[in-house]
Formats: structure tokens, sequence, C-alpha cells
């Protein structure tokens, strides 16, 4: 650099060699005497290839925040995903990344992180930026609360026109966010790399290539080998591969189950370029002590880029799995096995990635479809002094759930009772109950009598209250006070109550009660 007074510009290009995939700039002053440096840019051009490898710098935080620009509450933490070191971004602060970077290509971002507290809109994002230093675009992804490290995965195209994209984590008020392994590559238009197939025994005592979402072993007690995977409670694994739309696929294996009754499932999971979720299909796990055979069919829709085969163990016991494996059974494309069209690589990552996050995030009590997890709620109504009637029995009209109640003439109120059941096989449901007004002599008033006493009137009445999750067979119990304001008149009342389950709304049960 030439000498003087006053600022001066300065250039110099160089040709990458054909393995380098980064480059360092260097600036170096005199001995005893300095320079201002103003205005730094540092860009690609031409028309070389992207490289290959990470584009961001220390993506693992090892060498703290070097390469990173941070803003407001941002530190270094020991609690990392990999390695020795995670950044830390407290309340309304963020950390920045800055880098060339080459228009019309398309990258993938991708990261880990976990929250603390409750912090309110966290992000992590792409900012794209032209040489004038406008912004042009910015792609984002939000990050809910997770106590533990949770992935993402996004993919974003560069914009015509951009030179440089800031890698950016943001946190709004309260809270905090930690990331770690931070990664932004190039995605190859047409890669060659093909993930294996999920077809696996467990031989070589790991689990790849599935990966474990929660709490997942390799254990003995196989159905063949030496080896098992042991799912935990509210855990799963996943594995995915390319996929054409219109292909039918086939995931298979065998299960066997420990400890109590709860939602167990296997399914294919099909999705886009971009990991959207465009369907599957699933199959419920009976309880089984031995080795039983499972099978799971689907036929990919339009837009497909990747299918992801998934098993999932709920809120008890364990699911042990053995001889698993995904294959395309028939389908466009020539030559069957193997003849998966251009999906990349990265898309098939991010399909594992998302769907180990699904399973991850997932309730263990989930509902799936009304023919895999038979719903149905359970009214019984009991007369004054006398036992419920319709336990067990399930009617839509009420018919065989009737009580008549014989008042006395100067009677002032007759009470009944009201018996409302979870009839769902392997998880909590709730219903809605919606019950009859009383009339101009008798006014009627609905109370919760577990587990705390509450009058409910105007929301049974207009089939708004909704009753707690009850556990399989569990129960809750009402009453229906009916007030008789003359009790010299022969007046007579008919009314009914209704519960709808909430998971199936078509599953309903109907009491009617009845005054003489």
């Amino acid at each position: 650099l030439p000498t003087g007074a006053f600022f001066d510009s300065f250039q110099a290009s160089v040709t990458s060699p054909p393995e380098a995939v980064a480059a360092t700039v260097s600036l170096v002053g005199p001995a005893g005497g300095a320079v201002l440096l103003d205005d730094l840019h540092f860009a690609t051009g031409g028309d070389g290839d992207p490289p290959g490898g990470p584009l961001t710098e220390n993506g693992d935080f090892e060498r703290g925040l070097l390469y990173w620009y941070p803003v407001n509450d941002v530190t270094v933490s020991s609690a990392a995903q990999s390695g020795q070191g995670a950044a830390r971004v407290g309340p309304e602060s963020s950390v920045i990344f800055a880098r060339s970077i080459l228009p019309g290509t398309r990258v993938v971002l991708t990261g880990a992180y976990f929250t603390e507290g409750d912090p309110t809109a966290a992000e992590a994002g792409l900012s794209f930026w032209s040489p004038e230093a406008d912004l042009v675009k910015e792609r984002k992804v939000a990050l809910s609360p997770s106590p533990g490290y949770r992935d993402f995965f996004f993919f974003a195209d560069v914009p015509d026109g951009v030179r440089h994209i800031t890698v950016w984590v943001r946190n709004g008020a309260g809270g905090s966010v930690t990331i770690d392994d931070i990664g932004l590559v190039y995605v190859p238009d047409d890669p060659p790399v093909a993930p294996p197939h999920p077809d696996t025994g467990f031989e070589g005592g790991d689990l790849a290539p599935w990966s474990a979402a929660g709490t997942v072993d390799i254990v003995g007690g196989a159905r063949s080998g030496a080896h098992a995977a042991r799912v935990g409670a509210g855990s799963g694994i996943a594995a995915s591969r390319p996929a054409t739309a219109g292909s039918s696929y086939r995931f298979a294996g065998f299960y066997r189950t420990a400890g109590g009754r709860g939602l167990r499932e296997a399914g294919l999971l099909f999705r886009d370029r971009n990991g959207v979720e465009l369907g599957g299909a699933a199959t419920v796990l009976d309880p089984s002590g031995a080795y039983a055979p499972f099978e799971v069919f689907a036929t990919a829709p339009a837009a497909t880029a990747s299918v992801s085969a998934w098993l999932y163990n709920g809120d008890t016991g364990a699911l042990l799995v053995d001889d698993l494996s995904l294959t395309r059974i028939g389908g466009p494309g020539p030559g069957g096995e193997g003849a998966e069209g251009l999906t990349s690589a990265a898309h098939v990552v991010l399909a594992g990635h998302r769907t180990r996050a699904r399973l991850e995030s997932r309730d263990p009590r989930v509902f799936t479809h009304p023919a895999d997890n038979r719903v149905q709620p359970d009214l019984a109504i009991r007369a004054p002094r006398r036992g419920y009637r319709g336990v067990g029995i399930v009617d839509p009209t009420g018919r065989r759930q009737t009580v008549v109640a014989r008042a006395p003439r100067r009677a002032r109120r007759v009470d009944y009772g009201i018996f409302w059941q979870n009839m769902a096989e392997r998880r909590d449901d709730a219903s809605t109950l919606s019950g009859t007004r009383g009339n101009r002599r008798h006014p009627i008033v609905y109370f919760e009598t577990w587990p705390n006493r509450g009058n409910r009137t105007g929301l049974i009445v207009t089939g708004r209250y909704r009753t707690p999750e009850v556990e399989p067979g569990g129960t809750a119990i009402y009453e229906v006070r009916l007030r008789i304001r003359n009790p010299r008149q022969r007046a007579r009342y008919n009314g009914t109550m209704v519960a709808r389950s909430v998971l199936a709304p078509g599953a309903v049960d109907r009491v009617r009660m009845r005054l003489r």
C-alpha cells in the first residue's frame, strides 16, 4: 500500500485454486507506524464454482466470539452441544456473522439451540445485502421454547445482485437463547450423494442410519442377531431418504413392548424440498410381549423430495424394534430401487432433522385418527337416592339412559348425578358438555363436583364447557339441580345432557332426565 497522509483506495484480485474452501485477508502495518483503514470490502466474483464445506467461521464457538459481532448481552457459554463453547444471547440482544456470497445459488443454514426463561421473538435467520448495503431479502425461522438442544435447518435462495450475507440469531424481551454448531453451506443442484437405506438389524452396535429423538439405546434381546433398539418413553427414531412423487414405499419391521399401555406408532412422512410436510401414513403398534411384525404403506404425493420412516413410543414403558426396512415398491422412474430423481442430500438431511424435531416435541398422548384410537365418552345418570343408569352404555339418543324422578308435592328441588367416563384406549380425552335449559317453573343449575365444586350453568347450557382431560377409564362427576318454584302445580320437566369427545367430535353420548 502506498504511504500518504490521505485516504487512498486499493484493490487486489485473486483466483482461488481448485481445492480451496476459505480465504483469509491480511493487513499488516509498518514497524513503528500505523495504517488507518476504512470501507473494507471482500467479495467473490467471476464465474467460479461455489466452495465446498461450511461458509461460516467458528460455528461451534470453540474460539469464543471470534468472527462474530455481538450486540448487547452476548456471552460465551460452556453449555455446548459439541465441543466446549456456545453463544448465549440474552434479552434484546443478537449475534451476527457476515461474509460474501455468490448470487443465484442456494444455501442452507443449520444450527442447534436451547432456551432458558421465557424468551420472546427468538429467531435465527439470513439477510441478503446489495453492494450498496441495501437489504434485498431476509429468511428466518422462529426458535420456539426448548429446554434442551433442538436443531433448526432451512434453505434460502441467494437473489441476483447480492454480494453479502449476514447470519444472525436474535432474542427479544426476556430469557435467553444459547446456540451452537451454526453452519452455512452451498447446496449443489444435483449432488451425486444418496443416503443409505434404513435397513438394519442394529448389528453394528449403533443406530446408523437412524437418528434418535429422546432416549434410544442399543440393547440385547434382538429378534435376530445380537442387537435391537430400545425406544424409551416419549422418544422415537427416524431415518430419511430421497423420494419421488408417485412412488410407493413400504416401512416394515418387528417390535415388542414393555411396561404400561400407551400410544406407540410407526409411520411414513413425506416432505418437499423446503422441508414442508406433505402427509403420510401411520399405524398403531398394539401391546405385544413377543416380537410382532408391522407394515406401513404410502404413496408419495406431488412435490415430494424425501420420505422419512419413524417409530414413536408414548409416555409409558418401552418399545423394542429390530429388522427394520424402508423400500420403494413401485412408481414412476427407471430402474426401480435407487432411481429416486435429483433430490439433493441436503433435502434429505433437512427431512431427517425436521422429523426428529417433530418426534422430540410431540405430545406423547398424541391423537391421530379415531380408527387408530377408538374414542367414546360415556355418560351415565343417577336418580335421587338410586344408582347410575348407563355406565358403559353409549346411546346418542339417551333412550336407554333416562331417569324419571317423581317429586313429592312439597319438594323444592331434585338432584341428578351425572357420571362422565373417558373410554379412550390409549390417551387422555375430554368432552364438551351441553345441557338443556330449565323452563319458567323449573330453573336448572349444573355443578362440577370433582375435582372441585363450581357452578357451570352458563357454560354447559351453551355447549362450551370442556371437561378436564382424564386418563383412559378416568371419571368426572357433575350434578344437575332442578328447582321447583311451585310444588303445588303438577308441571312436568324433560331435559338432556350431551357429551361430545374433544378428540373425535362425532363420538357422542346423551342422558335424559325427567321429572313427574
